[in-house]
C-alpha cells in the first residue's frame, strides 16, 4: 500500500488567494489575506486528502531563472509594461506575506518539507520530487500550472 504525499505549488496557491482576498484581511494595518487563505486552503486539502507527507514547493527567492538562461523570451510578455506604484506596493505586500509563511509560520507549525532551489520555479521542484518518490508514494499535486500535467502517469 502506497503512502500518500500531498505536494503544493505554494506560489500558485498564494497567487490565487492574493487575488481572492486582496485587501480584505489585515492585522495591525498589514494585509494578511495570503497567509490566511494559504493556511485555510492547506488545512482544507489535508483534511480531505489525509496525506502522510506534505511537501511545500516554492519558487526561488533569488533573481535569475534557469528557464530564462535557456529561453530568454520566457515570460517576457508578462513583464512588458511598467508597473504602477500601486502594483509595486502590492507586490511588496505579497512578497512579505509569502516570506512570513515560508520562513516563519510553516516551520513553527512543524512543517519541515519546505523546498526551493535558486533559479528554479516551484513546478520544477515538484517535478524533481515526483520523479524521485513516485515509486514509494501516491502523490497528489495542488497547483494551477498546466505544465504539471506531464507528471501524470
Amino acid at each position: 500500500m502506497f503512502k500518500k504525499m500531498l505536494m503544493l505549488d505554494c506560489d500558485g496557491v498564494c497567487w490565487s488567494v492574493f487575488h481572492a482576498l486582496k485587501g480584505k484581511l489585515s492585522h495591525d494595518g498589514k494585509d494578511t489575506g495570503i497567509i490566511y487563505g494559504f493556511l485555510n486552503h492547506l488545512f482544507a486539502v489535508q483534511s480531505y486528502e489525509k496525506a502522510d507527507t506534505i511537501v511545500f514547493a516554492w519558487d526561488s527567492n533569488t533573481k535569475g531563472s534557469k528557464r530564462k538562461e535557456i529561453f530568454p523570451e520566457y515570460k517576457k510578455k508578462r513583464h512588458a509594461t511598467e508597473k504602477t506604484p500601486e502594483e509595486v506596493a502590492l507586490d511588496k505586500q505579497r512578497y512579505n506575506q509569502v516570506k512570513i509563511l515560508r520562513e516563519d509560520i510553516l516551520p513553527k507549525l512543524g512543517f519541515s518539507n519546505i523546498f526551493s532551489q535558486d533559479g528554479y520555479e516551484g513546478d520544477d521542484v515538484i517535478g524533481s520530487i515526483v520523479n524521485s518518490y513516485k515509486k514509494d508514494y501516491f502523490i497528489k499535486i495542488v497547483a494551477r500550472d498546466k505544465d504539471l500535467y506531464q507528471l501524470i502517469d
